[in-house]
């Protein structure tokens, strides 16, 4: 494994620590919307991870969600989420997590998730995916005759303008036998990396959510797209709907995507 992943990693393990002894007196900071905010743990824990990788890393922009100026992302920089999941954070639960991703020349080339409360650490580099020091490889795995799914921003599913997307979207749904819904990404993500789940649907997603999963299950062998099969851009904060995952997972989701709009 690359040395770079490595610093990345411990990067992130300090940060998570960081988040988790500051939970107990963490504060909201700024108020984003509906159940979307920054606490002082997000803060903080994004200024650790800033200095740090200035230090290890001083020629590589860095893109944090808490202090994004415009929606722009360069083709190369760090893309960070200092606590995804702040809700479950400030709420006391376990569903929460670090990501720390790497965009060189507009494709994501390594990355490190981890979730303090379950000592989980995925990280990625030089072509390879870890799990705990555990190589992950997604690349031969068979779609289930009932596969299962982790959903990511269901919120998002009554929103939707466009009714029929509703129903197909529902439709998706029920044909798979279980569906995992953490209201965190890189929790999500971390069950694709487990084989838990055959892979995610995000239905709303930013960059600094998914983009170090992306690197993690792209070097295991499996795959990201949006929901119609097409390539990221990934030059913009707001990724929208996507779906990573094993390759058939991938591939039922566009053909799925393919019928509809078909119809």
């Amino acid at each position: 494994m690359a040395e770079r992943s490595e610093v990345l990693a411990h990067i992130a393990v300090e940060a998570g620590n960081l988040a988790r002894q500051m939970r107990a007196t963490a504060t909201i900071v700024v108020e984003k919307g509906n159940l979307n905010f920054a606490t002082s743990a997000d803060i903080a824990s994004e200024e650790l991870i800033r200095n740090r990788l200035a230090v290890a890393f001083p020629d590589i922009p860095f893109v944090g969600e808490e202090s994004i100026k415009d929606g722009a992302v360069p083709s190369t920089a760090f893309v960070v989420d200092p606590i995804d999941g702040t809700t479950n954070f400030a709420q006391g639960g376990d569903d929460w997590g670090v990501s720390i991703g790497l965009l060189e020349n507009g494709e994501p080339t390594a990355g490190v998730i981890y979730i303090p409360s379950r000592e989980q650490l995925l990280r990625c580099g030089e072509g390879r995916t870890l799990l705990n020091d555990q190589r992950v490889d997604l690349s031969n795995i068979a779609h289930a005759a009932q596969p299962r799914l982790a959903l990511c921003g269901q919120e998002a599913l009554t929103k939707r303008a466009d009714r029929g997307e509703q129903r197909w979207l529902l439709e998706l749904l029920a044909d798979y036998s279980y569906v995992l819904a953490s209201a965190s990404a890189v929790v999500d993500i971390m069950t694709v990396a487990q084989a838990r789940t055959a892979g995610m649907v995000a239905l709303t997603s930013f960059s600094w959510d998914v983009l170090a999963g992306a690197a993690a299950i792209t070097q295991a062998g499996g795959f990201v797209r949006t929901l119609k099969g097409e390539p990221v851009d990934w030059s913009v904060a707001t990724t929208g709907a996507l779906v990573m995952g094993s390759a058939a997972f991938v591939l039922d989701i566009a053909n799925r995507a393919e019928d509809f709009t078909q119809r």
